[in-house]
């Protein structure tokens, strides 16, 4: 790398001017310039440039490639040129001109404005460009201004805005923006007060107590510590209210709320709104899920450990309101959990994954998907049409009342064995169930269907085509012709066994207990 005072080369030059007006053209190059204390023009040409004009009224050319350009003090002007730039107006008065490309342009955020100071110009040109201001307390937002501090910055052809606040409390609104890209806002540390532009925004408090109210476009709000209070808009909200306690209500569209975990003390009310909207819980605790008897749009929700009794100890994590909100999932940890959301109404959907470990799995009276993970899962799917799922291990399914599909095996040749058990008809009306035997029985382990009934309408899908399998009636008990393991509930009963293949050289997929051949195969579906 060369340092000169004079005439560039085409290598990857250091050049640091005098105090007078300089001009300096950088050629090829990777080059560094530094204008000094005089009015200086600087011209990158070829390369991925590093321009800085410090004092004087610069005026700063990136040329071709990638460039990097500060005006410094003064009233400067800057040209990106034809590929991604970032340009740094500086203080003073600047027109930033980011060109072709997806540049960033860095607006001063006033803190040190000189007398005279009213702010720059930016133009973002061709491209996806955004424009920067960081370390403001107060800002306002519109589609071609940006008040902040005594400065009005304009700008145009912009398609994003990033706005970060300080370490005090600090007001950022953009209520009336609109870009075609995102409005970022970031609060930072304080209690600070964030309403979002007309757009899509991307909205984060920082520690503190915040309160951010959501645009009317697309919004992602987060609190993160503190006792935030988050509001949406009238389209699809996304919220994550982070430590503390929370208030956080949604809009008319299809609003989904999450919370890392309930394993910090907190206190959340969660408002869902006209929409459909739905809650997701990541965490390591058992939980409890219950609505209210003279509401059933309103539930509460625990995080802690059972004790004894299986009643829930919540003291050290607290306890979440939900009211609105049409659909919970919760993910539990990696050691055995317990997810009980038997006390949910018909009007909140649950999907329940225990992940790893031996789980017990408690569903509500809606519509619910419980998935056991690995481990000797336990599922019981209440009343509604509910979708079973054991994985890995050696499970017990239970549907309970309504349509349900159980499906208990996991990995291939696992040796598992499951226990199904669809459930009955209630209030007369037929409890349709679904026995979804996969390719996970084969070699090793089987299902146990305890409750078929063609009467019911229940089906049993297998995998292929009816060649592939043979159906045989016989009594069945724990030391029976085709091996040990393979078991009903009455060894006087005929029950079904279902091989894949022959009998004798074939694996067993399951046995449907208590129910003979020919009440069993018109329920028989075959799938690819």
């Amino acid at each position: 790398m060369a340092i000169i005072s004079g005439t560039p080369t085409p290598a990857d030059d250091r050049i640091i001017a005098d105090g007078a007006n300089d001009k300096i053209d950088a050629l090829t190059g990777n080059d560094t310039v530094f204008g000094g204390a005089g009015n200086d023009t600087l011209i990158g040409n070829f390369g991925n440039d590093s321009l800085s004009g410090s004092l004087g009224n610069d005026f700063l050319d990136g040329g071709f490639n990638r460039d990097t350009l500060d005006g410094g003090a003064g009233n400067d002007t800057l040209n990106g040129g034809d590929d991604n730039d970032t340009l740094i107006g500086g203080t003073g008065n600047n027109r930033v001109n980011g060109g072709a490309g997806n540049d960033i342009l860095i607006a001063q955020n006033g803190n040190f404005a000189a007398i005279g100071d009213v702010g720059d110009t930016l133009i973002g040109g061709a491209g996806d460009d955004e424009l920067r201001v960081e370390g403001a307390s107060n800002y306002f937002l519109t589609n071609n201004q940006l008040f902040v501090g005594n400065l009005a910055h304009q700008f145009s052809e912009v398609e994003n805005v990033r706005l970060t606040g300080t370490s005090g409390n600090d007001t950022i609104n953009a209520s009336q923006a609109l870009f075609s890209g995102r409005t970022f806002l970031f609060g930072g540390a304080g209690n600070d007060t964030i309403i979002g532009s007309r757009g899509l925004d991307q909205i984060n408090g920082g520690d503190g107590n915040d309160s951010i109210v959501g645009g009317a476009g697309f919004n992602f709000l987060r609190g993160n510590n503190g006792n935030d209070t988050l509001i949406g808009g009238n389209d699809n909200n996304n919220f994550n209210g982070g430590q503390g306690n929370d208030f956080i209500q949604g809009g008319s569209g299809r609003d989904s709320f999450s919370d890392g975990a309930l394993d910090g003390a907190g206190d959340d009310q969660y408002i869902g709104g006209a929409g459909e909207d739905s809650l997701f819980i990541n965490g390591d605790n058992n939980f409890e899920l219950f609505s209210f008897a003279n509401d059933p749009n309103k539930s509460q929700l625990k995080g802690g450990k059972f004790g004894p009794g299986a009643n829930l100890d919540d003291s050290a994590t607290g306890t979440d309101t939900l009211q609105g909100i049409e659909s919970v999932e919760i993910q539990g940890g990696d050691s055995n959990n317990r997810i009980d959301a038997s006390r949910a109404s018909q009007n909140v959907n649950v999907i329940l994954n225990g992940r790893d470990g031996s789980d017990i799995l408690l569903a509500g009276s809606g519509n619910d998907v419980l998935f056991g993970g690995l481990g000797n899962d336990r599922l019981d799917g209440n009343v509604g049409n509910d979708r079973l799922n054991g994985d890995s291990g050696n499970d017990i399914l239970s549907g309970g009342k309504g349509n349900d599909t159980l499906s208990g095996g996991g990995n291939f040749n696992s040796g598992e064995i499951d226990i199904l058990t669809g459930g009955l008809a209630f209030g007369g009306v037929q409890s349709v169930d679904t026995f979804n035997l996969r390719d996970s029985y084969r070699q090793a382990g089987h299902a146990v269907i305890t409750d078929f009934s063609l009467l019911d309408g229940d089906k049993i899908a297998l995998r292929g085509s009816a060649s592939d399998y043979t159906f045989v009636q016989q009594n069945f008990n724990t030391n029976n012709s085709f091996g040990s393991g393979i078991f009903s509930n009455d060894s006087s009963i005929l029950d079904t066994v279902i091989f894949f293949g022959s009998p004798i050289f074939g694996d067993v997929i399951a046995v449907a207990e208590d129910v003979s051949l020919s009440a069993i195969t018109p329920g028989i579906t075959f799938t690819v």
